[in-house]
């Protein structure tokens, strides 16, 4: 008897706990909400049909979530079901969008749909928690509604100016086009040759044809290079600073070299000219022996010498006669 007690409470106790992570399990399920609308409030109804929107309330323990679009043809399994649970409810893959793993964003959006008019369709999301549990939620749906009769005659007008724009745009390029390409047809009375020359003057110009596609010419703004004969290449680098040895020099440089050279030619010139008229003032008195004596007869006998000829030396000449007997020797020194 007492076993059986046991047994029964411990049943209680098991349900109890289960009852309690239920709970808990249920708090941590995300609720669904139709639209972009940061969890404040659901939408109902939407006029596009080629995109769905929905968001969730983040919980805390979720790792991961999922999303999937369905249809009334699926969601009739789970329209009796809770709105959180631990199981999708249907055994089969989503009618309108597959599984999409979103990491850990509340919210996404598929804008690549086709959707039905005056149809629902709802967003399941699954989710992964850190335990390794998931858990599955739905929104309640949102209504596929018709754009009302004024907007439909609002996009009508519009597209309807947006194609007149376009075909007056395109008429007058056919016009610009045939204007210039239009070719005089000659008359048959008159000169052939004038004809020729009216065609060709008024077919279109490579020039013009060529501004036509690519627009005006460019010219390039930048200082042509030229040589100014200054020795260098003028193209901008500096490979002719190095090469000095190279080329042609300046004719102010070649000027002063023939100048200078000249006025040394001048001195030394000069400086030979002065050499000489030392040479031939300051040598007079050294060379005694290169000076000319002469003799001249005389009637008389020389008292002093002994002799009837006269001695006579060209100017600034000494002559002097050191021997005593004056017919031995004549020496001038």
């Amino acid at each position: 008897m007492n076993l059986y007690k046991i047994l029964f409470l411990v049943s209680i106790y098991l349900a109890f706990v289960n009852c309690i992570q239920g709970e808990k399990f249920l708090e941590s399920c995300p609720e669904v909400y139709d639209g972009l609308t940061n969890a404040r409030f659901d939408l109902q109804t939407q006029y596009s049909s080629n995109s769905i929107s929905a968001n969730w309330k983040i919980s805390m323990n979720a790792i991961k979530y999922e999303w999937a679009i369905i249809s009334d043809n699926q969601y009739q399994y789970i329209r009796d079901l809770e709105q959180c649970r631990n199981s999708i409810g249907f055994n089969a893959i989503p009618d309108v969008q597959d599984w999409k793993n979103v990491n850990v964003m509340n919210f996404a959006s598929n804008d690549d749909l086709v959707l039905k008019e005056r149809e629902k369709y709802y967003v399941i999301v699954r989710t992964t928690f850190k335990d390794g549990k998931q858990a599955y939620s739905h929104s309640n749906g949102v209504l596929i509604v018709p754009q009302p009769e004024e907007a439909i005659a609002i996009d009508e007008v519009v597209e309807k100016k947006h194609n007149d724009m376009l075909v007056s745009h395109l008429k007058r390029e056919i016009e610009y086009v045939q204007e210039r390409a239009h070719i005089a047809v000659p008359n048959q009375d008159e000169c052939p040759i004038d004809a020729d020359n009216r065609c060709r003057a008024s077919k279109i110009r490579v020039y013009d044809r060529l501004t036509e596609i690519y627009g005006p010419p460019i010219f390039d703004d930048r200082r042509p290079i030229r040589d100014d004969d200054d020795g260098d290449d003028d193209d901008g680098d500096d490979d002719d600073e190095s090469s000095g040895a190279v080329g042609s020099y300046p004719a102010g440089i070649v000027g002063a070299i023939i100048g200078i050279l000249a006025l040394l030619a001048i001195l030394c010139c000069l400086l030979a000219l002065v050499g000489f008229f030392i040479a031939a003032v300051g040598g007079g008195d050294d060379d005694k022996f290169n000076d000319r004596i002469y003799a001249k007869p005389s009637d008389d006998v020389d008292g002093e010498y002994g002799t009837k000829e006269e001695y006579k030396v060209e100017d600034s000449t000494r002559v002097e006669f050191p021997d005593i007997d004056p017919h031995s020797r004549l020496s001038a020194i």
